[in-house]
């Protein structure tokens, strides 16, 4: 049987119920992060070999490699110009005698672009705490400019024929990336991942000398041929995980372009030397420039594997002017140096999980 006590005390239990409930707080649950804490990527830039190690957790990982550039060919200096004819004194109706000027050297042909680096991407599976080795190439340097040389000397007076000028110097060839870029097995002994550098530009021959001044005029200097640009990085088939894949080949680099022929000379005033025209331009990067990465977008550096410039060729020496009377021949001018070529861009390595 239920009191009026009993009733009494139900009711304050209930109301101490209620209000209890009332004072406790929600469950706290923690905050969704934002993107996969799993998800991220590295980059390596450095040419030394470096080792990385698979974070935990992950069973697969996205590989994109760029290997280095070629670098420019230099340019091939002028020729130097030829030396003027020397003079001869004369008396009565005659008068004295001007020599005849000597011709112009040649333009320097320009040094060839280098050819870019190749491109692969990879998918492959992973154990987490697995050991890879990771090597970055580098681009290679750029090709020295051929030196300057000297114009011919002037003839004596008399009637002496000047010299010829010297014919021009070849630049340097440009190197070829030293290094592929690749990601080796270490743990899980996997063969490796590598992408081929661009080669180098090429510099032809220097351009020809002018012929000395003589009685019966001198011929301008003939440039030299045009400079083939540097190969592409060659592509290589290769295994990615268990199944094959083709990198992309790089470009070739643009050729040098010979240079303008010297002037030739039928008086005694000095031919006009001949001056270079385009040089190479380095090939342009393969593969991607921005990559849309789990974590993000990666913009790839500008530099990343492009072929480097050639340099540009020399002006040729002007010819000496022809001695008066008892002077003899002026010296010619000097065939001016090639620029040097630049150095090809460096390689790239992102690894994306």
């Amino acid at each position: 049987m239920t009191t009026h006590a009993s009733v009494l005390r139900i009711a304050a239990l209930t109301a101490l119920a209620a209000a209890t409930l009332t004072a406790m707080p929600a469950t706290a649950h923690a905050a969704t992060p934002q993107g996969n804490p799993y998800h991220g990527h590295e980059q390596f830039l450095d040419e030394q070999e470096q080792q990385w190690v698979v974070p935990d957790g992950i069973n697969s990982i996205t590989v994109y490699l760029w290997s280095g550039g070629g670098g420019g060919a230099g340019g091939a200096s002028g020729g130097g110009g030829g030396g003027g004819e020397g003079g001869e004194s004369g008396g009565g109706v005659t008068g004295n005698y001007t020599g005849g000027g000597g011709a112009g050297g040649a333009g320097g042909t320009s040094g060839a672009g280098g050819g870019s680096g190749a491109f692969v991407q990879c998918t492959m599976g992973v154990s987490p705490g697995a050991l890879f080795s990771v090597q970055v190439g580098g681009g290679g340097a750029g090709g020295q400019g051929g030196g300057s040389v000297a114009g011919g000397a002037g003839g004596w007076t008399f009637r002496g024929n000047g010299s010829n000028g010297w014919n021009g110097q070849g630049g340097g060839n440009g190197n070829s990336g030293p290094l592929q870029t690749s990601l080796t097995g270490i743990t899980d002994q996997m063969p490796p991942i590598y992408v081929n550098p661009g080669s180098g530009g090429t510099s032809t021959g220097g351009a020809g000398g002018g012929a000395g001044g003589t009685e019966s005029g001198a011929t301008g200097g003939e440039p030299s041929g045009a400079s083939p640009g540097g190969a592409g990085g060659a592509a290589d088939q290769l295994l990615c995980g268990n199944s094959e894949v083709t990198p992309t080949v790089g470009q070739v680099g643009g050729q040098g372009a010979p240079g303008i022929r010297g002037a030739d000379q039928s008086h005694h005033y000095a031919g006009r030397g001949g001056w270079p025209t385009t040089s190479g331009t380095g090939a342009k990067a393969v593969g991607p420039t921005t990559l849309k990465l789990p974590d993000g977008t990666y913009t790839v550096p500008a530099n990343v594997g492009v072929g480097g410039n050639g340099g540009l060729g020399g002006n040729g020496g002007a010819g000496g002017y022809g001695g008066s009377g008892f002077q003899g021949g002026y010296t010619g001018g000097a065939g001016e140096a090639g620029q040097p070529g630049t150095a090809g861009g460096p390689g790239l390595m992102v690894i994306a999980w």
